[in-house]
């Protein structure tokens, strides 16, 4: 399996002077997976290299990778408990995550899955193409910023708990809708070289307030349900 994942993020800031920044992320995870022969068992592995900075100037050092591996025991089609690590070479150092998730239908109606702690849904399914709910959102990962701010990094950690609603619009297409809330959101920069100190530089890097949000996702979405 192998899948392109592209992601941009705006910082603005609005005081007596009005900035504005914006951080980018390019990968392409590649995995493999691998089942037992009676398939109680699944072993997942997928490496994850990747770009993470403002693509300012020089990229030399703006390139992480990282990995996932899991374990899954598969109880029923409908009940599969998972447990494995997340690594990946952050800019303030070496990452690692413990990951544990429970995918469980437990009617044709109701259905709980996703991987702790990066997220997990308990979803409804109101109709044939339809669905809503609410989940939990977890990440951080760092952005390598110019040589002008001294090739410092920005480190985001962000919690989300949202309702969503989403539905296929066409064929495999799915249109979704998350409103959340943000929780101890943080999106501060840090020295090159001394990981731990915050330099708040360019200044919109800094400490910021909790606050509602609205994401709309188009995904192309195969569902085995």
């Amino acid at each position: 399996m192998i899948r392109l994942h592209a992601e941009q993020l705006t910082v603005t800031r609005t005081s007596t002077v009005s900035q504005s920044y914006n951080l980018y992320s390019l990968g392409l995870p590649m995995g493999l997976q691998l089942q037992s022969k009676d398939e109680k068992w699944k072993y997942t592995g997928i490496v994850i290299p990747k770009i993470n900075s403002d693509l300012i100037d020089n990229t030399n050092y703006d390139f992480q990778l990282g990995g996932i591996g899991l374990v899954s025991r598969v109880f029923s089609k409908d009940l599969q408990v998972r447990a494995g690590l997340y690594y990946n070479t952050e800019y303030w150092g070496h990452f690692f995550m413990p990951l544990f998730g429970v995918d469980w239908k437990v009617n044709d109606k109701f259905r709980m899955y996703g991987t702790l702690p990066g997220n997990y849904r308990f979803e409804l399914k109101l109709g044939q193409k339809i669905y809503t709910g609410i989940g939990f959102r977890s990440a951080q990962r760092s952005f390598r910023l110019q040589k002008k701010y001294n090739d410092d990094f920005v480190r985001v950690r962000e919690n989300q708990l949202k309702f969503f609603f989403e539905g296929f619009v066409f064929g495999k297409v799915l249109l979704g809708f998350d409103v959340y809330r943000s929780l101890n959101y943080n999106l501060i920069s840090y020295d090159y070289f001394n990981t731990k100190t915050a330099t708040c530089r360019p200044i919109l890097f800094s400490k910021t307030k909790d606050a509602y949000g609205l994401t709309i996702n188009l995904a192309y979405r195969i569902r085995t349900d």
